[in-house]
C-alpha cells in the first residue's frame, strides 16, 4: 500500500516530559489532536489530524509518534497556519502540566505503539482505504 502524501507534521514538546514512552505519548497526542488540531470550526472544513510513527530530529534512527495534519485545499478553508496550533498548545502548557493531558486521555480505541506501527495512522486515514 502506498502511503499518502500531504501530511504536515507537527511536533509537540511532550516527549521528554513523558520519558519517551511511546504508548503514553500516543495517549497525550490523541488529546492534543482532539483539543488543538481538530477544533470544530476547522474540522468541518476537512482538517484532520493523525498520529503516525516518524523519525524525530532529536532522536535519529528511531521512530516515535507524531501528529500529521491533512490540510484541506478547498477555497472555503482559507489560510491555515500550523504555527497557530503550536502557539495555542504552548500557551496552554504555560499554565498546565503535560500530566494534565493524560488526565483527559482515554485509551479506549487508541492503539498502543506496536498497533500504530502496523496500522500506520490513527485514526485511519480514509485516503488509504481505497488506494
Amino acid at each position: 500500500m502506498a502511503k499518502p502524501k500531504g501530511y504536515t507534521s507537527i511536533e509537540f514538546d511532550v516527549y521528554e516530559a513523558l520519558n519517551w514512552d511511546r504508548d503514553t505519548i500516543i495517549l497525550a497526542l490523541n488529546v492534543i489532536r482532539k483539543k488543538f488540531c481538530e477544533p470544530q470550526d476547522l474540522a468541518r472544513h476537512g482538517l484532520s489530524a493523525h498520529i503516525m510513527p516518524r523519525e524525530l530530529p532529536q532522536k535519529p534512527g528511531g521512530l516515535y509518534p507524531v501528529i500529521g495534519l491533512v490540510i484541506p485545499t478547498t477555497k472555503y478553508f482559507g489560510h491555515f497556519d500550523t504555527h497557530s496550533i503550536t502557539s495555542l498548545f504552548e500557551a496552554w502548557k504555560r499554565t498546565h502540566q503535560i500530566s494534565d493531558l493524560l488526565k483527559e486521555a482515554s485509551s479506549i480505541g487508541v492503539p498502543n505503539w506496536e498497533q500504530l506501527l502496523t496500522q500506520e495512522t490513527y485514526p485511519v486515514d480514509p485516503r488509504t482505504l481505497y488506494a
